[in-house]
Protein backbone atom coordinates (compact mmCIF):
# COMPACT_ATOMS: atom_id res chain seq x y z
CA UNK A 1 0.00 0.00 0.00
CA UNK A 2 1.47 3.52 -0.75
CA UNK A 3 0.61 6.46 1.34
CA UNK A 4 -0.66 9.75 -0.78
CA UNK A 5 1.80 12.58 -1.72
CA UNK A 6 1.60 15.32 0.38
CA UNK A 7 0.20 16.98 -2.81
CA UNK A 8 -2.96 15.20 -2.75
CA UNK A 9 -3.59 15.42 1.24
CA UNK A 10 -3.12 19.27 0.80
CA UNK A 11 -5.66 18.98 -1.53
CA UNK A 12 -7.97 17.02 0.19
CA UNK A 13 -7.46 19.24 2.78
CA UNK A 14 -8.13 22.43 1.22
CA UNK A 15 -11.39 20.62 -0.29
CA UNK A 16 -12.42 19.91 3.06
CA UNK A 17 -11.61 23.31 4.46
CA UNK A 18 -13.15 25.00 1.63
CA UNK A 19 -16.82 22.70 2.33
CA UNK A 20 -16.67 23.18 6.07
CA UNK A 21 -16.20 27.09 5.46
CA UNK A 22 -19.37 27.28 2.45
CA UNK A 23 -21.51 25.08 4.98
CA UNK A 24 -20.58 27.71 7.59
CA UNK A 25 -21.75 30.33 5.36
CA UNK A 26 -24.64 29.39 4.03
CA UNK A 27 -25.88 28.62 8.18
CA UNK A 28 -24.58 32.07 9.09
CA UNK A 29 -26.85 33.51 5.94
CA UNK A 30 -29.65 31.21 6.75
CA UNK A 31 -29.57 32.68 10.52
CA UNK A 32 -28.49 36.18 9.89
CA UNK A 33 -30.10 37.47 7.03
CA UNK A 34 -31.60 41.38 7.21
CA UNK A 35 -31.31 42.38 10.40
CA UNK A 36 -35.20 42.53 11.70
CA UNK A 37 -34.53 46.35 13.70
CA UNK A 38 -33.87 47.23 9.35
CA UNK A 39 -37.26 45.42 8.92
CA UNK A 40 -39.14 47.04 11.84
CA UNK A 41 -37.70 50.03 10.58
CA UNK A 42 -39.21 49.67 7.49
CA UNK A 43 -42.63 48.94 8.74
CA UNK A 44 -42.80 51.69 11.46
CA UNK A 45 -41.99 54.35 8.62
CA UNK A 46 -44.35 52.74 6.34
CA UNK A 47 -46.89 52.96 8.72
CA UNK A 48 -46.06 56.76 9.66
CA UNK A 49 -46.73 57.10 5.63
CA UNK A 50 -49.83 55.27 5.73
CA UNK A 51 -51.57 57.28 8.42
CA UNK A 52 -50.26 60.48 7.21
CA UNK A 53 -52.18 59.31 3.72
CA UNK A 54 -54.90 58.93 5.67
CA UNK A 55 -54.99 62.25 7.44
CA UNK A 56 -54.19 64.14 4.38
CA UNK A 57 -57.23 62.14 2.75
CA UNK A 58 -59.54 63.02 5.44
CA UNK A 59 -58.61 66.48 5.08
CA UNK A 60 -59.32 66.44 1.39
CA UNK A 61 -62.75 64.66 2.15
CA UNK A 62 -63.27 67.68 4.73
CA UNK A 63 -62.18 70.28 2.56
CA UNK A 64 -64.44 69.00 -0.37
CA UNK A 65 -67.47 68.65 1.45
CA UNK A 66 -67.07 72.34 2.89
CA UNK A 67 -66.74 73.45 -1.21
CA UNK A 68 -69.67 71.09 -1.88
CA UNK A 69 -72.19 72.58 0.83
CA UNK A 70 -71.46 76.04 -0.35
CA UNK A 71 -71.79 75.18 -4.13
CA UNK A 72 -75.34 73.57 -2.75
CA UNK A 73 -75.99 76.65 -1.31
CA UNK A 74 -75.18 78.84 -4.59
CA UNK A 75 -76.99 76.24 -6.71
CA UNK A 76 -79.99 76.80 -4.13
CA UNK A 77 -79.90 80.91 -4.16
CA UNK A 78 -79.46 80.70 -8.34
CA UNK A 79 -83.06 78.53 -8.28
CA UNK A 80 -85.32 80.47 -6.15
CA UNK A 81 -83.95 83.56 -8.20
CA UNK A 82 -84.85 82.14 -11.23
CA UNK A 83 -87.97 80.80 -10.11
CA UNK A 84 -89.07 84.33 -8.98
CA UNK A 85 -91.52 86.08 -11.36
CA UNK A 86 -90.01 88.89 -13.24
Amino acid sequence: MTLPDSRTIRDYGLLLAGAIAALALVYLAGTWGPAPTVWQGYAVANEKVVAFRELQLQELQAQCQTEMDQLRVQLATLQEEQEEPK
